[in-house]
């Protein structure tokens, strides 16, 4: 997968990385890519238990499609996270059912058959 700077994948790159994300998640779950940020955001989401976190992340990944990717996102949209560092960031915004029509935001990597989440949140509000 290209992973050079600014250069955004094609709806099939983004439906294969989503197949594998499936795959990976379905084989190990995930793990943390991002502790600091992971954390706050699954307490802003109420998400406690490590069972209610893996529910909603499996989900979020039946929820979004190719149409929902959002990216490459500056600087060249490379994780710099220790556990992902070198990776390509994912990410998503939709209208999740599962969070109750809000629009959310997920970014994650995917590195040696594990997906490491990065970020989960509502999605922010983009100037006009």
């Amino acid at each position: 997968m290209p992973k050079g700077p600014g250069k955004k994948l094609s709806g099939e790159e983004v439906a294969r990385q989503l197949r594998r994300a499936r795959q990976y998640f379905a084989n190990s779950g995930f793990a943390v890519g991002s502790p600091s940020h992971i954390s706050d955001d699954f307490s802003q989401l109420l998400l406690i238990s490590h069972e209610e976190q893996t529910e909603a992340l499996r989900k979020v990944l039946d929820e979004i499609s190719p149409d929902h990717y959002n990216g490459p996102h500056p600087p060249d949209h490379i994780s710099r996270e220790p556990k992902c560092k070198g990776e390509r960031m994912l990410q998503f915004t939709w209208p999740s059912a599962c969070f109750g029509g809000k629009r959310m935001y997920v970014k994650f990597c995917l590195k040696d058959n594990r997906l490491y989440l990065v970020r989960i949140h509502k999605d922010f509000k983009r100037p006009s």
